[in-house]
């Protein structure tokens, strides 16, 4: 994991969250929604 980071643990996040993914170089690279399904 880099320096830079905004890491959450998996019981922070609700239903309707966004969750992003960046590359090495701050190049956008993944965008996600976390849905109702459940966290393991």
């Amino acid at each position: 994991m880099g320096l830079l980071s905004n890491r959450v643990d998996k019981e922070s996040l609700k239903p309707g969250d966004h969750i992003y993914s960046w590359r090495t170089a701050y190049i956008y690279s993944h965008h996600g929604s976390l849905s109702n399904f459940l966290l393991y």
